[in-house]
């Protein structure tokens, strides 16, 4: 395994889709995730003698209230790498964290799954599931939604949205609005909390990343001159996958979530997208006493498929690993 920090080695994204790579893996991706929340992309490459089998993105931070980077980062990966089926990443991702003095955990994600990270059962493993719309052209994605769904769209059309996709960082900024809006009102009513603290500013222009280098899009639906609902879908090659959504309590009430889901999912269908994946959940989300059990029953109203994955997190220094947290426990205090 080998590790190119900050710059992916030439024609990256072009090798990525030649070995079914997904947008979690892309350079825009490593651009993205930088702006949102820090970090440094690390382009990961395993190799079986000169053949090239796996590629993947990870990004380095220094651990989470550490002030000293060479004492403790955690690396994440969103998603396993491209290769054959049937490789195993993790026994050469465990020797280059051993090998990696300050490092005390890997994240290993597991957002559009093209297949596992090795063999066997990962370390601290975590159920998920991913919601993916069955195969068609586009007029097979009304075929697939529920009754209640599609009565949603009717309800929403008779309040003559008009649907938009925004590109630029300032055309993406009433989407960032209406987002910490639904985030308050997940963590309000649901007891959702978010990964990351949102910054307005900084979110338009990590979405703008995607947008403009064509690995992303924002699907707005507006009336009035408002945004009101909006699904945000990171492309790449013939993928699509549903990052963000969100909605204000009027657009909620008016079907706006559904008329703006279903509009982007018929144009990624015409565009050429054979995969479209809803994004993920927990994996108790078909609980009804689960947080996330909204978006169970709203991914599965679209007639998408419920799909289980299985994320991890490598820890190749647990006794620092737990030093840490015993610091930050007192530092709290």
């Amino acid at each position: 395994m080998e590790v190119h920090e900050r710059t992916a080695p030439p024609g990256w994204d072009e090798d990525l889709l030649a070995a079914g790579g997904v947008v979690f893996h892309s350079e825009a991706w490593a651009r993205y995730k930088v702006q949102e929340s820090g970090g440094e992309p690390l382009f990961c490459v395993w190799r079986d003698g000169d053949r090239v089998v796996g590629r993947s993105l990870a990004i380095r931070k220094p651990s989470q209230g550490s002030r000293a980077a060479r004492l403790a980062t955690k690396v994440a990966f969103d998603s396993p790498p491209a290769g054959p089926p049937g490789t195993d990443y993790l026994t050469p991702l465990r020797s280059w964290a051993r090998s990696s003095p300050a490092l005390i955990e890997v994240g290993l994600g597991s957002f559009d799954a093209r297949g596992p990270w090795g063999p066997g059962d990962l370390p601290n493993p975590r159920q998920r599931v991913e919601f993916v719309m069955p195969p068609g052209d586009a007029d097979a994605v009304w075929e697939a939604m529920r009754q209640l769904a599609r009565r949603k769209v009717k309800k929403a059309r008779k309040s003559e949205f008009e649907i938009s996709r925004p590109v630029s960082a300032a055309e993406l900024a009433p989407f960032t609005e209406v987002y910490e809006v639904t985030q308050a009102r997940l963590e309000r009513d649901k007891g959702y909390v978010a990964g990351f603290e949102l910054d307005r500013e900084n979110f338009a222009a990590a979405l703008a990343e995607l947008t403009t280098r064509d690995r992303g899009r924002l699907y707005a639906a507006s009336r009035g001159g408002r945004l009101e609902a909006a699904v945000f879908m990171a492309t790449f090659g013939e993928r699509a996958y549903m990052v963000y959504s969100s909605a204000t309590d009027e657009g909620r009430e008016l079907g706006a979530p559904f008329l703006v889901l279903f509009e982007a999912l018929h144009e990624l269908r015409e565009d050429g997208f054979s995969v479209l994946n809803l994004g993920g959940a927990a994996g108790d989300a078909a609980d009804p006493s689960s947080s996330e059990h909204g978006l169970h029953q709203f991914k599965t109203r679209f007639g998408a498929e419920v799909v289980p994955h299985t994320s991890g997190v490598l820890q190749p220094r647990p006794g620092r690993a737990r030093v840490v947290r015993s610091v930050r426990r007192l530092v709290r205090l």
